[in-house]
C-alpha cells in the first residue's frame, strides 16, 4: 500500500426544495455516494459506508486483511462496509494506514469533525 497516499477529487450535488433535501449525490475519486433510503423503522446506513467499502475495492483489500491489519474482528469490516458501525477515531486512524491514505482524508469521509489527535 505504500505510495497511496494520494488526495482524491471530491464534487457534490445538494438540491433543495424549501427546507426539504430533494437531491444528493457526491463523488470521491471514482466512488459515488448517492441517498440512503432504509426501511421504515430501520436506521439508515452510516453515510461514509460506501465510501470506506468502495476505497477498499478498488485498493484490493478484502475484509479479511483489512480486520487483519486494523486488529478488529471479521465482523466489524463487513458491519462498517453496509453502514451498521460507524467509523470511531481510532478505528479511521488504522483504515487510512491499510488504505495508503491520510488519516485527515480518511476522518473527512467518515464524518469525524476535529483534528488527527482525538
Amino acid at each position: 500500500m505504500a505510495g497511496c497516499d494520494e488526495s482524491l477529487p471530491f464534487v457534490a450535488t445538494v438540491g433543495f426544495a424549501g427546507d426539504r433535501l430533494v437531491r444528493f449525490q457526491a463523488k470521491i475519486g471514482d466512488v459515488v455516494l448517492g441517498p440512503a433510503v432504509a426501511p421504515a423503522g430501520r436506521p439508515d446506513a452510516h453515510p461514509a459506508a460506501t465510501v470506506l467499502g468502495g476505497l477498499m475495492d478498488l485498493r484490493g483489500i478484502p475484509v479479511k486483511v483489512m480486520a487483519r491489519e486494523t486488529g478488529r474482528s471479521m465482523s466489524t469490516i463487513p458491519m462498517l462496509r453496509d453502514g451498521r458501525h460507524n467509523p470511531e477515531p481510532l478505528l479511521v486512524r488504522e483504515m487510512a494506514r491499510v488504505l495508503g491514505m491520510s488519516e485527515a482524508d480518511v476522518r473527512g469521509i467518515a464524518g469525524l469533525d476535529g483534528g488527527a489527535g482525538e
